[in-house]
Order: structure tokens, then C-alpha cells, then sequence
């Protein structure tokens, strides 16, 4: 069996597990928001933004023609593939390094059942789309390093250019690979570099667009360019925290072994000159590094991005590894992780305390939803949604945040459920007022509902209570106005 066709069957291995553990239909918040502007163009809340993802909703069309459950389970199922392809393609480079065959599918075990690799490869997300971009690019420089044909280094910026052409973290992948190619930069010849650079200028073409557009429309470089940080006033920044977060993150991600592998790789490629792992290292340090400095809460989507680099180097560990322990490895390397998923839920349960501190939702076990990471039976988001939208009374209004907005925009649009209920993103009131001052703008014979009552801060709800009641209807929660 070659290096190739052991990462294309981990691809499909993968693929498969992503399928069985698949979520069955749209999710919370971004996951409903993705698969409904697959399939529906009426709302324009994030056209021209950095979350607009055009190049990623167009390849998402084309799963939409799955003639497989409803939107949200084709969103999915375009997730599981991609994830399936990053797996097959950190098997190929793990391969590739080390010349050995345990280390690819060392690396697409450890990589497949990780949490948070896993649970972003079973709802529709952008991550998985975004690292089988960047490691199609990884794959193709670590061919040209090892065999100095130039096609190669232009196919990878070909998949650098359409890295860039969905998110402007491809401006960081081109900035991974400077390095490797100085060291080698008297061996390219200049012809080549120029049909390298036209070839990743031409590929994310549209981004250079509306990033110059940007900068003559008087915005910030960063901000232009799409790389200013994100950031959130209401969470206090910690790097030494954050750092210490990242490694729990980590070490949960690749329980046992894994993360043993995962360190010793890295070491063992400083010491045997494994240069190809250069650009993936430092995709690493700068990944981590803006996630601890990132002042957002959910840090676990930023790192997603770095596990496949650490499956490289779980590979490149295990590699090292005298053969009698291969099998073991193996096994170990797949059921440790989903093994300790289970026994920290159980754990944290009996013990009652909340490691995840998310907001409450009907139909979501916290503990469950963030920490294991199939979603085979979750059905929650569109049971809430039929439930709430069935509560309002004909031509009423529903005020929704976010997470809860989404999925009840998405039956709403998509499966045209109670188009007479006016949805009202919450969020957009706090821009320009408050959620009471809406409140008291509306007609008396308009019937008011909040999609749920916790947090209470979500909704304002201290000033709601103040003026009127807020009383149980179903699964939302209707404002008793009494006005005449």
C-alpha cells in the first residue's frame, strides 16, 4: 500500500464516521445561518462582511442538490466531507515527512475523533471547508519540497489563493510559506515565482477587490484587509490565561497519548530537519497566539484550525515508535479520546459542576452538546423552532437572539412555517435602543413573545418586568402589555 492510498482510504473512513454521527438537521445560531443562505438569498444581514463566506456558499449550492434530507442535513454532510478531506490530507503529509505508513493513519485517527475537529465536522460550519483548503496547499509544498518540481508550488498557490478568496486567514497561510521558499529561493527560478504570484493573485482575485475598495473607502489597513481581531467588551483578555486554556483545550482534544505524540513530533522534526513541517509550525504559533489575545470567549473555533498541524505531529511522533507498539498506538489513539469524552461528562455531572457555562437552550443538554461530538439524534434546534413558531398568535412578533433567531429565521424562510410571524433579531435593538423602547413602539393589537427567558441580560429583562408581565406561552414567553 503506498502513502496515497492509505490517506485516501482514512478520507473515506472518515467521511463515513462523520456521516454516522451526523447532525440530522440544522443546528444553533451559525449552523442554521450557513445552511439557510445556501439556499436562500432574502436576508441580508452579513452580505459584505468578513462573514459573508461567497466562495464557501458556492460550493455549498452544489451539496444542495443532495437529494438527501432538508438544507440543513446537506449543509452537514458538505462539513463531513471536507472534514474527511483535511483527515486525508494531514495522512498524506504525515506520510510524506516520515516515509512511513503507520504515521498517516496515526495521524487521521488521532485527528478524526479529536473533539473539536469531530464536532465541527457534523454540523455546517466554515472550518472544516477552511482546513482542507490550507492543507491541500501544506500537501503540495511538502510534494515540492521533496521533489523540486515547480507545478507543484504552483497548485499550492493556487489552494493558498482560494484559501485567501474565503477568508483572510489565507493572507496568513502565504506568510507560513515565505520562509520555506527563501531556503530554497536559489532554485526557483524567477519565471516560476512570477507564475506563482499570478497564480494566487488571479485565485482570490475578488478579495483584492473589495479589499482595495476598502482602503480607498477610508478603512484601517487591518480592518480592510479583514485581519483586525476580533473583539468582544464584555471579556477581560488574559494571555497567560488563555494560554493555559489552550492547552486544556488541547490535551481534551488528544486525551492520552495523542498529546505525548503530538509534543514528541514536534521535537523530532526540529531534530531530523523535517523542514516541510516549517510552514505548519508556524501556522501553529501564530494561530495560537491569536487566540490568546483574541478578547472572544469561544476560543475552541479558533483552534480548530491548529489540530490538523498537531495530527501532523502525533503522526511524526508515532513514527519514531518501535513497531511492536504500532497496534496498540492505533487503538489507543481512537478510543482514548471518545472514552474520556464520556467519562468528563459523567464526571462533571455527578459531580455538578459546569465546565461549559453556556446559556441554556430547550432541547440542549450543555454538557452533552459542547462536550461529546456527535450529533446523530440532535433534532433540538428544529423542534424548538416548529414548537415556538406554532405558540405566537397570527401576526405577532417573536424577539429572538441569535442562537435562537437562526433556526426560526430557517423554517420560517426555507420551509415557509408562520411566514405571518414577524422575527426580530434582538441584537439590532441593543444597536439603536433598547428591547422595551421596541416594545412600547408597537400597536397595541400586536401580540409580543420573547423567544426565551434566560439569560435574563440577553433580553433586558429587569426593565421588561418592571412595565409588564412576562408570562409562559408554550415554549416562549409572551409580554402581557395590557395597552390600549
Amino acid at each position: 500500500m503506498t502513502i496515497r492510498s492509505i490517506s485516501f482510504l482514512c478520507a473515506l473512513c472518515a467521511f463515513g464516521f462523520y456521516l454516522f454521527t451526523l447532525a440530522p438537521t440544522f443546528g444553533w445560531g451559525d449552523n442554521a445561518d450557513l445552511a439557510l443562505r445556501m439556499v436562500y438569498a432574502g436576508d441580508r444581514s452579513f452580505v459584505g462582511t468578513s462573514r459573508d463566506y461567497i466562495f464557501y456558499r458556492g460550493v455549498g449550492s452544489l451539496f444542495q442538490l443532495i437529494p438527501i434530507g432538508d438544507a440543513g442535513t446537506r449543509a452537514n454532510i458538505m462539513t463531513a466531507f471536507f472534514g474527511a478531506v483535511t483527515i486525508g490530507l494531514v495522512a498524506f503529509i504525515s506520510g510524506m515527512i516520515t516515509q512511513q505508513l503507520f504515521a498517516s493513519a496515526a495521524a487521521a485517527v488521532a485527528l478524526m475523533v479529536s473533539h473539536t475537529f469531530w464536532l465541527m465536522s457534523v454540523l455546517a460550519e466554515v472550518y472544516t471547508f477552511n482546513t482542507a483548503l490550507v492543507f491541500a496547499c501544506y500537501a503540495c509544498v511538502t510534494l515540492w519540497w521533496q521533489r523540486e518540481k515547480m507545478e507543484y508550488l504552483v497548485v499550492a498557490a493556487l489552494f493558498a489563493g482560494l484559501t485567501l478568496l474565503h477568508h483572510a486567514m489565507g493572507l496568513v497561510l502565504g506568510a507560513t510559506l515565505v520562509p520555506l521558499i527563501f531556503m530554497r529561493i536559489r532554485k526557483v527560478p524567477i519565471a516560476g515565482l512570477i507564475i506563482v504570484a499570478l497564480v494566487f493573485i488571479a485565485a482570490s482575485f475578488p478579495y483584492w477587490q473589495q479589499s482595495i475598495s476598502r482602503l480607498f473607502a477610508g478603512q484601517p489597513f487591518l480592518r480592510a484587509m479583514g485581519l483586525q481581531n476580533p473583539s468582544n467588551g464584555f471579556f477581560d483578555v488574559s494571555p497567560l490565561r488563555e494560554f493555559g486554556k489552550f492547552i486544556a483545550y488541547a490535551s481534551y482534544n488528544f486525551l492520552g497519548i495523542g498529546f505525548v505524540l503530538a509534543g514528541s513530533g514536534i521535537f523530532i522534526a526540529w531534530q531530523k530537519k523535517y523542514w516541510e513541517m516549517a510552514p505548519l509550525i508556524i501556522w501553529l504559533l501564530l494561530f495560537i497566539f491569536v487566540g490568546i489575545t483574541a478578547s472572544i470567549p469561544d476560543k475552541f473555533n479558533i483552534y480548530v484550525l491548529v489540530y490538523p498541524v498537531l495530527a501532523v505531529s502525533i503522526g511524526v511522533g508515532a513514527a519514531s515508535l518501535h513497531k511492536k507498539y504500532l497496534p496498540v498506538v492505533l487503538v489507543l489513539l481512537g478510543l482514548l479520546p471518545p472514552v474520556g469524552y464520556i467519562a468528563a461528562i459523567e464526571t462533571t455531572k455527578y459531580l455538578g459542576v459546569d465546565v461549559v457555562g453556556a446559556r441554556p437552550l430547550p432541547y440542549r443538554d450543555n454538557a452533552w452538546y459542547f462536550m461529546w461530538p456527535a450529533k446523530r439524534h440532535d433534532i433540538g434546534p428544529r423542534k424548538y423552532a416548529e414548537e415556538a413558531l406554532a405558540a405566537i398568535e397570527k401576526n405577532g412578533v417573536l424577539i429572538a437572539d441569535y442562537t435562537l433567531w437562526r433556526p426560526l429565521y430557517f423554517m420560517q424562510a426555507v420551509e415557509q412555517l408562520r411566514p405571518d410571524v414577524q422575527l426580530v433579531w434582538e441584537e439590532r435593538l441593543l444597536w439603536s435602543g433598547t428591547v422595551l423602547h421596541y416594545i412600547d413602539s408597537l400597536p397595541c393589537n400586536k401580540a409580543v413573545y420573547l423567544a426565551t427567558n434566560m439569560p435574563p441580560e440577553y433580553y433586558q429583562l429587569a426593565d421588561i418586568t418592571k412595565k409588564y408581565r412576562v408570562e409562559p406561552a408554550g415554549i416562549v414567553f409572551k409580554v402581557a402589555r395590557n395597552c390600549r
